[in-house]
C-alpha cells in the first residue's frame, strides 16, 4: 500500500516541478539552474514529509511502539513485498536523478544524489517497521531497496562511462 502512495506522490512531484522549469530561472557559473535545484529539493522535502506523515497515521496506527527487532519475511507474501520495495526505491532514486539533471547537475553527483534517494527514503520505513509491533526490520526489504536504486545507477552508468 504505501509504495503505491509513495509512487503517485513521486510522479505527482515530478510533473508538477519539471513543468515548472523556465529559462528565466538564476543559473550559476557551473551550469546549475537554482530554481531548478531549489524546486527539486523541495518537492522532494514535500513529499517525504507528506509520505512518512500517512505512513503514521495509516500503516503504524494503533500499532505498539516496542524495542528495535528484526523480522524475516523473504518467503513470506510471494516477493510482492520485495517488488515493492524495489520498485518504490527504483521511482524515488529516477525521480531523483531526473531532477538533479534537469537541475543543470553533472550526471556523476545526480547519480550520486539523486541516484542514492530511493534507499535513503525506504530505509526510515524500515527502521520504523523495527520498532512497531506486527513488523520488524528485514534485511530482505534494505536488499529490495538497494537493488531498486541500484538499478537506477546501473541504467544511467554505462552511457556516461561508454557512450552508445
Amino acid at each position: 500500500m504505501h509504495s503505491l502512495v509513495v509512487t503517485l506522490l513521486v510522479l505527482a512531484f515530478i510533473t508538477g516541478s519539471v513543468s515548472a522549469q523556465t529559462d528565466s530561472a538564476p543559473v550559476d557559473s557551473s551550469g546549475i539552474d537554482n530554481g531548478a535545484l531549489y524546486t527539486a529539493i523541495a518537492s522532494v522535502s514535500a513529499h517525504y514529509a507528506l509520505s512518512m506523515t500517512v505512513l503514521q497515521n495509516t500503516w503504524y496506527r494503533g500499532r505498539a511502539v516496542v524495542p528495535f527487532h528484526f523480522y524475516n519475511d523473504n518467503r513470506a507474501y510471494l516477493q510482492v513485498d520485495k517488488c515493492g520495495h524495489a520498485f518504490g526505491a527504483y521511482v524515488e532514486s529516477y525521480a531523483g536523478y531526473a531532477l538533479l539533471r534537469g537541475a543543470g547537475l553533472s550526471r556523476t553527483n545526480a547519480l550520486v544524489f539523486g541516484g542514492s534517494l530511493g534507499l535513503i527514503m525506504q530505509t526510515p520505513i524500515e527502521i520504523m517497521d523495527g520498532i512497531h509491533e506486527g513488523w520488524g526490520f528485514s534485511w530482505g526489504d534494505m536488499l529490495a531497496n538497494t537493488l531498486g536504486s541500484g538499478i537506477v545507477v546501473g541504467q544511467e552508468l554505462p552511457t556516461r562511462y561508454w557512450p552508445v
